[in-house]
């Protein structure tokens, strides 16, 4: 209701009347008057405006057209600075003959109004009211405008529209809009609006409808096409929450507007191109398509689908919403297809699960939306289920189901667990109180991954591959479920059993049990219940039974080395527990047949209950041969033990070897344990007779044995023999841990107690003596001892005394004042070894006299001299470290005096080193620095260093004594490296002042070789590389280079230049065979397998087989049978003498040059060709027979030599001028002669022989 003074006015109408009226008079009076009225109409207009509207009045200037128009510009009205009404331009168009006419009624006389770019801010106030209905107001209730009716048109275009305060803070704006305003029917306004929403958007608009400006009822159409989703955001139609949408949006809408309530009657929205983002969702959905209508009662949804990756969505049906609060669904379908489950799963309240796969589903909706009606179908592909806290996964998943009337059914539901396939199929339903008809079965299930779930159970290995089916029935609450399973075959720590069936059912809260199997060579049954929610304690009552079991593989369960090897266990157990009472087991078990360390023992049985907290051990029997061992007794909860036991007549032979200890004897005994558990007090006599040790007589052992409080104490212990006694005593506390023990033998007789204790090892003989003290803590001790012997032999060598004291603190052995002596040498050592295996001690030897050593003695090793070794040991026993210096004097190595020695030697990483290591005698010295590592890999990095040594001894302790002289004094070195297997060395040398059978020979030689080591230890040269040899004398010298390996021999070439031959033919032993001095050139290949030898030689002033000659030339070839010559040429005193053949090389020659005997036995015999056309014949001392000679004249000769050296075989035909036969006392000339002969054996035969004596 408003107040009685103000009435609503008519804006648009006012303002026209208000103009037209006042310009016309006003025009009329200027004009006549002639007087400007720009201004003062506009100030008029302002005023008269000002006096009428709720607001502020602005208006740029008036002016009109006398008789056809009025126009205003830049009109304005605001309310509290916002401008709600406004123009650029306002043209009232009128007709003053129509005012004239119409009797001078002015809305009948404006024809049309033209609005230019206006602008409207309209709103909804908080009662419903508009905010322009109060804009203008009439101040004079006496006088009130009446009610007009204008016929005209209001136009307008490009105006400027917006409404504000609509429901849910919504608004509206829009640019660019055109239309008209009808008032015949005011105040029922007809509007016809079209333009653009949010321009610059290319969203356009279309309205056509009423308002009622005074009830502010509103009706019509509005109609929006291709508006921006995002746009629709900022404007409010879409909630905030929503931001992250696009797409193109047109809606239409047909209803009414009043009091503040919308009614739509029809409705269609299409939505395209769309795209939405939102934090539920894994991720964007694209191509988002909806076209939907609403009939006044029906929301149908004709087209739904999006796309999100590669999850397809559609949706389609319809919802009732007639009643808003209880809406209705009408068969609204959604269907899906390739949805990624774990992308989906987190709208699933599953915090501790993983799912994942590919799900297509089609579900339809019927009913009220609180509670609706489902049908339709799952299909899940790939699927993956892990429960994160238990790490349990079961995947390759598939499944089919169907949902219908309330009822899920599982056609077919597979899954893989550990590898075992199971699958499920059955029903459920009733989601308030859910029912189960469901049957899961599995295959191979893997007993071994099932038991890692169990702790108590991984460590047992158990293996097996199970076959499972189970029925579940009942409700969700309080089901029933019944397995079965059988195993096949398996095993259980290694042990295999078969045959296994399983039956356990879970009814009313409880398990049922019951298995059986085929196990350890016998059987395993069992039954038991099981109430594993028990609000007490835990109520279970069972029963096992074993039958036919193999005793040690059983045994092995508890202690998998034992000396059980045969027996067959049986035996029944029963346990019972209930509430808080305590639980009671009873059982007896027997032990047939068994075999302990190879020896067979009688039946073992026994008994026992467990009973009011209390352990009886009713009986325990144990037969052994003729002897008997049994107990009883009892333990109560409080720990108080009550036990006695005795044994009588046991023979100790069998078990004691069973533990590797070689001894015999027999054994009886007796006890009581009494005392409690945690301080057992135990008495007992313990007696061993006919004791012995391999077959060594100890006598009889006796030891009486207490344990009183906390102290065990051993006492009146003895073993007595008639050779060595010993004795222990001592105490023990329990509680404190300390020890004090006394150990003291005498008259030990080493041999026999090495035979006994230790037959392996060295050979050790001698009469010892031990005393011993140990005290402390016994994971702690000290131990002190002393040990003494005299005439101790270990292995070949004799000691004349040994006394060493030592200690132990449970750290390390301390040695100190260790004293071991041999004739005048003596040995001190010192030191210290922890119990980690370091060592640290000194090691002194003074005196040692070598030719003493009877391991030398032994070994064939002729060492003489006297030596000494100080050192410091250290590193651990199993790498000893040695470092120290040797000396010794008047050293002599199989005969050859070395003289003195003296350097420092090392052992180290199981490698000897030797540093400046010096043998000297006089000017010579002999150095040796490297190291040597021995063992399997053996290997060497040694160089010898000689300085003016003698040659002779050099060879001598080689082993190489030749049987003629040889002097010299040798200068050099010798390097070796590399694996024993395949050593590489080097040698460079000189010999200065060297004689060889008299000549003078010196060298000189640079070698590298490589020498072999063989699996029988042998060693053979495997390559050698002659870099340089240089031998010299006076006047000659001579030249070698070349290599030698073990697949070629040699390639050796060898040039020499007014070389003396001898010393080479004295080490061929043919120096009485051929001498002399000239030039040689010689190649030598496939030495010494298969010597191939060629070369030429020219000697002059030598001698060849006794004959002297001036010259001798010639071509040699050789190989390893024979030497082969050629264009041999022999010069005396102008005569010359040709030849050529072969000499055959004797064993003994070969034998000198190392070549290997031909593999035929074929001896070659010596084949000469000589002639000479004329030559003296003094020549050759020719015995004819006996003391005829034949000594002058000249000869020519052609002979052929064969046979050997010892037997000469020499044929041919002869000339001879001027000759003579001469006898003792007479000489027999002849002028010629000739023949045939033969020289045989000793004599020389004339086949032919003619002489001419005289003319």
């Amino acid at each position: 209701m408003q107040p009685a003074n103000v009435k609503h006015n008519k804006f648009i109408i006012v303002i026209a009347v208000l103009l037209v009226a006042f310009l016309l008079l006003q025009g009329a009076i200027l004009v006549i008057t002639r007087v400007p009225f720009g201004d003062i109409i506009t100030d008029k207009v302002v005023g008269l405006l000002q006096d009428s509207v709720n607001g502020q009045v602005r208006l740029d200037r008036v002016y009109t057209s006398l008789f056809n128009k009025v126009v205003a510009e830049q009109l304005t009205i605001s309310q509290d600075g916002s401008t709600v009404l406004g123009a650029e331009k306002i043209v009232i168009h009128y007709s003053l003959w129509r005012f004239v006419t119409k009797g001078f009624d002015l809305l009948a006389a404006i024809s049309r109004i033209e609005l230019e770019t206006p602008v409207i801010a309209a709103s909804l106030l908080e009662d419903g009211r508009l905010n322009l209905s109060d804009l203008f107001l009439v101040n004079d209730p006496d006088n009130p405008i009446p009610e007009l009716s204008l016929e005209a048109m209001v136009t307008f275009r490009n105006a400027q529209l917006s409404l504000a305060g609509l429901p849910k803070g919504l608004s509206g704006k829009a640019t660019k809009t055109s239309g008209f305003i009808s008032f015949q029917q005011y105040p029922r306004l007809q509007m016809y609006v079209t333009g653009f929403l949010n321009e610059p958007v290319p969203s356009s608009f279309y309205a056509d409808g009423f308002i009622n400006i005074e009830t502010t009822q509103i009706s019509g159409l509005l109609e929006m096409s291709d508006a921006k989703a995002e746009d629709l955001v900022q404007t409010g139609l879409i909630p905030e929450e929503y931001r992250n949408i696009t797409g193109a949006v047109s809606a239409s809408a047909a209803g009414s507007y009043s009091g503040g309530t919308l009614a739509i009657n029809e409705a269609r929205l299409t939505f395209k191109d769309g795209t939405f983002a939102h934090g539920f969702l894994p991720r964007k959905l694209e191509a988002v398509t909806l076209e939907a209508s609403y009939d006044g009662e029906n929301i149908k949804v004709l087209q739904g689908s999006a796309r999100s990756g590669a999850t397809q969505l559609e949706l389609l049906g319809a919802v009732n919403v007639a009643d808003l609060q209880n809406p209705l669904l009408q068969d609204l379908t959604l269907k899906a297809s390739n949805v990624t489950w774990h992308e989906w799963s987190h709208l699933l309240p599953l915090e501790d699960w993983e799912l994942d796969g590919l799900i297509t589903a089609e579900i339809t909706a019927s009913g009220p939306l609180t509670a609706p009606s489902l049908r339709g179908y799952a299909a899940i592909e790939n699927g993956l289920v892990r429960n994160l806290p238990l790490d349990i996964t079961l995947s390759d998943i598939t499944a089919n189901v169907i949902l219908a009337d309330d009822t899920i059914g599982i056609r077919k539901l597979q899954g893989v667990w550990q590898e075992t396939a199971f699958s499920v199929e059955g029903k459920a339903g009733n989601w308030e109180e859910p029912w189960l008809d469901l049957r899961v079965s599995g295959t191979e299930l893997d007993l071994q991954k099932i038991a890692a779930f169990i702790p108590e159970a991984a460590s047992y290995q158990i293996q097996g591959k199970s076959r499972i089916t189970a029925l579940v029935s009942g409700t969700a609450s309080d089901p029933e479920i019944n397995v079965e399973a059988v195993v096949p075959k398996g095993s259980v720590m290694g042990e295999p059993f078969r045959d296994m069936e399983l039956l356990a059912q879970y009814i009313d809260k409880r398990v049922d049990l019951e298995f059986a199997a085929a196990a350890i060579d016998g059987r395993i049954t069992g039954w038991g219940s099981w109430w594993p929610f028990s609000s007490d304690s835990l109520d279970l009552v069972g029963e096992l039974q074993l039958e036919g079991i193999d005793a040690v593989r059983a045994a092995q369960f508890i202690a998998p080395e034992q000396p059980l090897s045969d027996g067959q266990l049986a035996g029944n157990f029963v346990i019972k527990m209930g509430g808080t009472a305590e639980p009671r087991i009873y059982g007896t078990a027997s032990l047939l047949d068994a075999v302990v360390a190879g020896y067979h023992l009688g039946p073992v049985e026994l008994a026992f209950n467990y009973t009011d907290a209390i352990l009886n051990l009713e009986s325990l029997l144990i037969s052994y041969g003729d002897g008997l061992i049994g107990a009883a007794g009892q333990m109560d909860a409080d720990g108080n033990l009550r036990l006695q036991g005795s044994g009588g007549q046991i023979v100790l032979d069998s078990i004691l070897a069973s533990i590797g200890v070689p001894a015999t004897g027999i054994a009886e005994f007796k006890f009581e344990l009494g005392g409690t558990l945690q301080s057992p007090a135990i008495t007992g006599d313990f007696t061993i007779s006919q004791a012995a040790f391999n077959q060594y007589r100890l006598g009889t052992l006796e030891a009486v044995v207490s344990l009183e409080g906390t102290k065990l104490t051993i006492k009146d212990s003895s073993l007595v023999h008639p050779q060595h006694q010993a004795v222990i005593a001592g105490v023990y506390d329990l509680q404190s841990n300390l020890v004090q023990a006394t150990l003291r033998a005498e008259g030990l007789q080493l041999e026999q107690a090495k035979q006994a204790f230790a037959p392996g090892g060295l050979n050790m003989a001698g009469t010892a003596g031990i005393y011993a003290k140990a005290s402390g803590p016994i994971d702690q001790l000290f131990i002190e001892a002393n040990v003494t012997a005299q005439s101790v032999r270990i292995d070949t060598e004799i000691f004349d005394n040994l006394d060493v004291n030592a200690s132990w603190d449970g750290q390390r052995i301390l040695i100190s004042n260790g004293v071991i002596q041999k004739g005048s040498g003596i040995a001190k050592i010192s030191g210290a070894y922890t119990s980690d295996g370091n060592i640290d001690g000194l090691i002194g030897i003074s005196g040692l006299d070598l030719s003493e050593l009877e391991i030398l003695r032994r070994s064939g090793i002729d060492l003489q001299g006297q030596a000494g070794l100080e050192g410091r040991v250290s590193g651990t026993i199993a790498q000893p470290v040695f470092r120290g210096t040797l000396a010794g004097e008047s050293i002599v190595f199989s005969s050859v005096p070395l003289g003195s020695v003296k350097g420092a030697v090392a052992w180290e990483n199981n490698r000897l080193e030797f540093e400046d290591l010096m043998f000297a005698k006089g000017e010579q010295n002999i150095e040796a620095f490297g190291w040597i590592t021995p063992g399997a890999d053996a290997s060497i990095d040694l160089q010898l260093r000689s300085e003016r040594s003698e040659l002779a001894d050099v060879l001598k302790l080689v082993g190489v004594e030749p049987n003629f002289s040889v002097r010299g004094l040798l200068t050099g070195s010798l390097q070796l490296r590399g694996p024993v297997t395949q050593m590489e060395g080097s040698l460079v040398a000189k010999v200065d002042r060297g004689r060889v059978a008299n000549a003078e020979l010196d060298a000189s030689t640079e070698v590298g070789f490589t020498i072999e080591t063989g699996a029988d230890g042998a060693i053979m040269l495997s390559t050698l590389e002659l870099r340089k040899m240089h031998m010299w004398q006076q006047k000659g010298e001579l030249t070698a280079t070349g290599s030698y390996n073990t697949a070629n021999g040699t390639n050796l070439s060898i040039a020499a230049h007014s070389f003396d031959i001898f010393p080479v033919m004295a080490l061929l032993d043919f120096e009485e065979n051929l001498t002399g001095t000239g030039d040689v050139q010689l190649n030598l290949s496939g030495y010494p397998k298969n010597p191939r030898l060629t070369g030429e030689l020219m000697l002059t002033d030598g001698k060849l087989i006794g004959i002297d000659f001036d010259r001798l030339q010639g071509n040699a070839r050789a190989d390893a049978m024979a030497l082969h010559f050629a264009g041999v040429r022999l010069e005396r005193n102008g005569d010359m003498l040709f030849g050529e053949g072969t000499i055959p090389l004797t064993s003994s020659i070969r034998e000198s040059l190392m070549i290997p005997e031909p593999d035929t036995n074929e001896n070659m015999l010596l084949s000469l060709d000589i002639s000479s056309d004329s030559m003296a014949i003094d020549w050759l001392p020719v015995v004819v027979y006996k003391d005829l000679k034949m000594n002058s004249g000249r000869m020519s000769a052609k002979l052929h030599l064969g046979g050997t050296f010892e037997r000469l075989d020499m044929q041919g035909t002869f000339q001879i001028k001027d000759g003579g036969f001469e006898i003792p006392g007479l000489l027999i000339p002849f002028t010629a002669a000739e023949g045939k002969g033969r020289f045989v054996g000793d004599r020389i035969v004339f086949d032919e022989f003619c002489a001419q004596y005289g003319t």
